[in-house]
């Protein structure tokens, strides 16, 4: 059973993406072993912009303690917007 799809390395081997290889392997052995059936992983894309969207207004409660890190908080979310296609997608204040 096939996972995780090879991490793409551009042919390019390092140390970093053999100790990925080698990690992917391992919680692969890990999963089937213990008879957990898997699949391959799906991105369930729509769920994460959601997820993503609600947190620019509003973060759970354990982030009150990151108060500090807000503007990180704030790109790591847009970047992972814009990772998923949607930051273009995302609603204007015109829209409210």
């Amino acid at each position: 059973v096939k996972l995780f799809p090879p991490t793409k390395t551009d042919n390019v081997e390092t140390a970093s993406s053999l100790e990925q290889r080698r990690l992917e392997r391992l919680c692969t052995d890990l999963l089937t072993n213990r008879g957990i059936e898997v699949s391959p992983i799906q991105l369930l894309r729509n769920f994460h912009q959601s997820y993503l969207v609600h947190g620019l207004t509003h973060l759970p409660g354990g982030y009150s303690s990151l108060d500090a890190s807000r503007p990180w908080i704030l790109f790591w979310i847009l970047h992972s917007l814009e990772l998923l296609g949607a930051l273009d997608k995302l609603p204007s204040d015109e829209d409210a």
